[in-house]
Parts: C-alpha cells; sequence; structure tokens
C-alpha cells in the first residue's frame, strides 16, 4: 500500500519501506504533491507552465513529460497512481493512503476520538521546505482548519473536564496563532479551572506584553471578563461592579465577537460588536466609557480590513464625539491617528497630514512622546504616499527624536527613511538607515516590521546592481507579507521583484507576478496599487518586446490613475503609456503622453529618480520627431536632477 504524508517533511512510503529516490527530488515531490491536493485532471500545458514559467512552452512541455516519466519510476510498483494522457495528468487515490485526505475527513467530526486522531496527523506545515505560491496559499488555509480543529477538540476537553490536555491544546493554538485572543483567553480560564493561580497570571502577564508592545491595545473584554469571574486582579467588590454594570449579555456578545474574529468572520464579529455597542451606549455611567471607547476601536479595525471606508468613517464619527466627552488625551490621540490612517488609506492625502497635525496640536499640551511619534510617522507616510517624498523624508527624520527610547519606534523611521531614500535615488543615505535599522533590530521585533526592513534591503540590493542577493531578499519578504497577509506591502514588493526580473533577463516571470497582484488589488479596490502594477506589466512586456499588450496594460494604468488624487501615479503611467507607443512608432501620441507626464511632474514635488527616467524618455521621444532643441534641452534637465542626487546624497 503505497503511503503520502504532506504535513512536515514530504514521505512516501510503499509497503512501509520509504521511496528515497521520491523523496530527495524537490520536483518530484512537488508534482506528486500538486497531483494529490489537486484532485481531477490537469492540462498538461497549465502543468508545464506552472513548474517552468521562465522558459518557452515547447521546452517545459518536455520537462513535464520528463518529469512525469522520473516520478512513476520513482513510485516503483505504485506508478499507476499517476495517470496521464496526451493533454492531461491526474492522481488516482486507489488504495492509497494520503494523510491530507485522512485530515479534511476528520475535521468535519464531533467526536473527540476522531479529532484527537485528525490532530496527530499535523506533524508540521503542509509540504514543509516547498515554497510555490499554490503552496503556500494551500498551507495558509490548511493551517486555518488546523487551528479549527484544535479550538474544537480544546472546547470538548475543556467540558470534559481534561484540563492538562486542554491547557496543552491551548498553548499548540497560540503557538500556532500568537495574536489570536480567543487562545490566550482560554489557556488563563483553563489555568483557573485547575486551580493554578499562579500559571493563569503567567500567561496573562505574557498575552499582555504581547499585546502592549506587539499590538499597541490593552485585553480585550474576554480575557477582563475572564480575569473579573475569577478574581484575579480585582476585589471582589471591583468585579461585583464590573459584572453589574456590563451585564451577562454585554459581555456574552463581546465574547461572541472575539470568537467570530479569530475565525476571520468578520462581519459576524461587526454583527455582535455594533449591538455590544449600542447596549453601552444606552448605560448612563461614565465608567463604561472606557469599553465603548474599545469597542468602537475594534469595530474601526475591522472595516479597515474589509475596507469599507463610509462604514469606517461613520464610526470614527462617533468615536470622537465620545473621545470629547472622555476628555483624555491618549483617547484624541487615538482617534487621530485612527483618522490619519483612514485618510490614507482613502487616497485622500492632504486630509490626511491636516488630520495628523489636528492630532500634534493635541501633542504639544502634554508629554505623550510616543503618541506624537505615532502621529508623526503617520503623516510621513501620508506625504510619502502622495508624493513629497522630500518632505516626508524630514518629517520621519524629525519623528524619530520624538521617541528615542522607543526601539520599535527607531526601527520604524529607519525603515522609512531608507524607503524615502530610496524613491528620491539617495542610495548612500539609504545604506545608512538600513545599517542603523539592523542595528536597532532584534527578535521582538514584530513580523510586519522584519518583513519591511528586508524588503527595503532588497529594493537598496536592486538599485546598486546586486540582482541575485535582490531577489532573494524580494521574493522572501514577499513570501512573509503574504503569510501575515499584508496584501498592501506585498504589492509593493511585487513592484519591485517584477522589475528585478526584467534586469535578470526573466521578464516574462515578472510580468506574471505583476499580473497576479494586480488582479487581486482590484478585487481589493486599491486604485493606487492597481496603476502601479499595471504600469509595471506594462514595463515587463516591453522588455519582452511585445509592445500591443504593453500598450493595454499601460492604458489601464493611465485609466486607473484619472483621479489626480495620486497624481504621481499617474505620471508613471504616462510614462510607460509614452514608452510603449514610441516602440510603436507612435511618434506624436508618444510626445503628447511623455509632454503630459512633464507638465503634471513640473507642477508637483515628485522624486528625482521618476525625474530622471521621465526626462531620459522625453529626450528619446524629441529625437524620433526629429525636435533635437528640445531634445537637448530634455538631456539637460536629466543631468540637473541626476547632479542634485548626487549632492543631496553626499550631504550628511
Amino acid at each position: 500500500m503505497l503511503k503520502i504524508s504532506l504535513f512536515g517533511p514530504p514521505q512516501v512510503l510503499l509497503d512501509s519501506h520509504l521511496l528515497t529516490g521520491l523523496t530527495r527530488s524537490r520536483q518530484l515531490i512537488a508534482l506528486l504533491a500538486y497531483l494529490v491536493l489537486h484532485p481531477g485532471p490537469h492540462l498538461r500545458e497549465r502543468l508545464a507552465g506552472l513548474f517552468w514559467p521562465d522558459i518557452a512552452d515547447r521546452r517545459a512541455q518536455s520537462n513535464l513529460n520528463n518529469l512525469i516519466w522520473r516520478l512513476r519510476s520513482a513510485l516503483e510498483r505504485a506508478a499507476e497512481c499517476v495517470a496521464s494522457d496526451a493533454v492531461s495528468a491526474w492522481f488516482v487515490a486507489e488504495d492509497v493512503f494520503v494523510d491530507v485526505y485522512a485530515f479534511q475527513a476528520l475535521i468535519t467530526s464531533d467526536d473527540v476520538h476522531n479529532l484527537a486522531e485528525g490532530a496527530a496527523l499535523v506533524q508540521g506545515d503542509l509540504l514543509d521546505g516547498q515554497d510555490s505560491e499554490w503552496c503556500l496559499t494551500l498551507r495558509a488555509r490548511f493551517q486555518q482548519d488546523y487551528a479549527q480543529l484544535l479550538l474544537k477538540l480544546l472546547r470538548q476537553q475543556q467540558a470534559s473536564g481534561q484540563w492538562a490536555e486542554a491547557s496543552q491544546l491551548a498553548q499548540r493554538l497560540i503557538d500556532l496563532e500568537p495574536f489570536d485572543d480567543e487562545a490566550h483567553v482560554l489557556r488563563v480560564e483553563i489555568e483557573c479551572q485547575r486551580g493554578r493561580w499562579s500559571e493563569a497570571k503567567r500567561c496573562f502577564h505574557d498575552y499582555e506584553k504581547l499585546w502592549r508592545d506587539e499590538l499597541k491595545l490593552t485585553p480585550s473584554m474576554r480575557m477582563q471578563a475572564v480575569l473579573a469571574a475569577y478574581h484575579l486582579f480585582h476585589t471582589p467588590q471591583v468585579v461585583a461592579t464590573l459584572v453589574v454594570q456590563l451585564g451577562d449579555p454585554v459581555l456574552e456578545l463581546l465574547a461572541n465577537a472575539q470568537q467570530a474574529r479569530a475565525k476571520y468572520d468578520y462581519d459576524l464579529a461587526l454583527n455582535y460588536l455594533v449591538k455590544a455597542g449600542g447596549m453601552l451606549e444606552a448605560l448612563p455611567t461614565s465608567r463604561l466609557m472606557p469599553a465603548h471607547l474599545n469597542v468602537l476601536r475594534e469595530c474601526d479595525e475591522i472595516y479597515d480590513l474589509l475596507a469599507e471606508r463610509r462604514l469606517q468613517a461613520e464610526n470614527l464619527d462617533v468615536l470622537a464625539r465620545l473621545s470629547d466627552r472622555f476628555a483624555d488625551s491618549g483617547a484624541k490621540y487615538d482617534y487621530w491617528s485612527r483618522r490619519t490612517w483612514l485618510y490614507i488609506a482613502s487616497d485622500d492625502y492632504s486630509n490626511a497630514v491636516a488630520a495628523s497635525e489636528s492630532g500634534l496640536v493635541i501633542g504639544s499640551q502634554d508629554d505623550n512622546e510616543q503618541a506624537r511619534a505615532l502621529l508623526q510617522r503617520l503623516k510621513g507616510i501620508a506625504l510619502l504616499q502622495s508624493g513629497c517624498f522630500l518632505d516626508g523624508y524630514q518629517v520621519f527624520a524629525s519623528a524619530r527624536v520624538c521617541a528615542p527610547d522607543w526601539p520599535l519606534h527607531q526601527l520604524a523611521c529607519h525603515i522609512n527613511l531608507a524607503r524615502t531614500a530610496l524613491a528620491l535615488g539617495l542610495i548612500k543615505r539609504a545604506e545608512c538607515h538600513l545599517e542603523e535599522a539592523r542595528r536597532v533590530n532584534d527578535a521582538d521585533a514584530p513580523a510586519s516590521l522584519s518583513i519591511r526592513l528586508a524588503g527595503c534591503e532588497g529594493i537598496w540590493n536592486l538599485s546598486t546592481g546586486r540582482l541575485t542577493t535582490a531577489l532573494q531578499k524580494l521574493d522572501s519578504a514577499m513570501r512573509r507579507a503574504q503569510q501575515v497577509a499584508d496584501r498592501n506591502y506585498a504589492w509593493w514588493l511585487a513592484n519591485y521583484s517584477a522589475r528585478a526580473h526584467v534586469f535578470s533577463g526573466a521578464a516574462t516571470r515578472g510580468f506574471r507576478l505583476a499580473a497576479f497582484h494586480y488582479d487581486l488589488a482590484v478585487e481589493a479596490q486599491s486604485f493606487t496599487d492597481q496603476a502601479e502594477l499595471a504600469a509595471t506589466a506594462a514595463y515587463c512586456l516591453l522588455a519582452e518586446h511585445n509592445a500591443p499588450d504593453a500598450a493595454k496594460w499601460a492604458e489601464i494604468a493611465v485609466r486607473v490613475t484619472d483621479d489626480n488624487t495620486i497624481w504621481h501615479y499617474r505620471v508613471l503611467a504616462l510614462m510607460r503609456l509614452a514608452q510603449v507607443q514610441l516602440h510603436r512608432d507612435e511618434s506624436a501620441h508618444a510626445l503628447e503622453s511623455i509632454q503630459a507626464a512633464e507638465t503634471l511632474f513640473d507642477s508637483q514635488p515628485m522624486s528625482w529618480e521618476f525625474g530622471l527616467e521621465l526626462y531620459q524618455t522625453l529626450e528619446r521621444v524629441y529625437i524620433h520627431v526629429g525636435d533635437l532643441n528640445a531634445a537637448q534641452c530634455a538631456r539637460q534637465k536629466a543631468f540637473q536632477v541626476d547632479a542634485e542626487i548626487c549632492r543631496l546624497d553626499e550631504v550628511t
């Protein structure tokens, strides 16, 4: 009997004998796993494109034929489980045990023994050691299924009084998803039920530190309810007051909201939170105001995740009124930080800057240096996104000195300074900031900052011609961004990774990468990312001399940027369109496009790196139409931009 284990390092056994020739080959395992995990026939053409995206179709088909033959040979007597014909290939699951199939059958069960058997099947990450995009997507999905199985098993063991086993499962859930509030709450609750008060307090302190340092949040309402119920940190009088004031219905709604959010059911979580907020608003006591503020903040975070900008704005209006009544500067800081971020997410950068400045006015009245530092950083991001790179650089530099003893803030500032310097073309300055970022970075830094640091290092290597290192760092950072669902940063990195592929001679791969992430940006209605990814796709196709398709993508980028709130992306789109039109000998259209880009560029503060490419393109267009005087002027402007970049990069 053939046994295929895909959880952890893949293993294939035939009658208890390990097929080492198969398991030692990443390509053989990848093809077998893909067929196993995607039941049904697969077109040979599609498989060839998936496994060899960077080579000609005919050669890719030949490689696939060879790989299928090798796979069947490595399977020995079980070769018939991989079937194929002239058109397709597929997996035949007869007389084969696959741990993933068994796991999928067991997770739907409510029987505790079946659930325990399902949990025992998971010996590690799905296809540990494989890093293809399709593999990462499936790995994330199975990780969620595994977490749900552990949670279901934990609740059954908790209900039957199997405290030790339930506690171990809660810790496994925390190890799997460190920011799962429900797992932390259950761990504390189980230790209380076991009477292990010191362990319960230790677990809570670990949770509180993680929430404070990494998420900048206070303990959730459900965690507070557990603390109150077991008198961990409050006197009986305070506990009684809390329970009477909040009441069981509100606590239940908040607990349900936490559970729904842990399962990524954001619509259901919002339903519970809105009901809880309404009940808290109706209770006539100022002591409940912090709880109501926390409910509104949770709603804001979910609206932001769902990109529900209108509802997010309405929720923030309520938060503003409550913050004014609360008369606490910290609540007002929090409101203006959230309002600034909403404007940034809505591409409304002028209002984002104004909102951050309103918060900073409040900051001038007290000594909350961390709140001021955060608002300064948000202001810098708004300026950076709007194309005001010099102003953004200066704001990030000011933000850095606001909270000198806050390591995470220092790390974030140096990363933002490096990113802005790279946009300006200031390579030496970017290198200095990256060195400082590495110096203050440590193992406790959030994943988001580590990803940003790796991404900026990749871009710096790309700017200095170190293509191999650039591709490694960019691809690694992009995969990690996808793993933690940081889509916006993954899209930003995809642009640079695609360009790096072009420079390394793999323009087809670069185009596929840009087009793939463009589709995701369209789904999320992220217009700035759509514009930049479409322009990058055109750039990749132009490198392949595929002018007709490059023109389509450049026109998409121009169409997306009709709104001048993202004017600097429009400059990029018009410049790409002009380059395509020049390649197609459409001189008049190319001149019209590049002059429109120049007019918009000259009316705004802009990245000199962009300016250099813009004037070089302008020179080429003028030469093509025979206007040599205008071409000479464009060349002089390019020289001036290059000289200014060099001058500023030498300034310490």
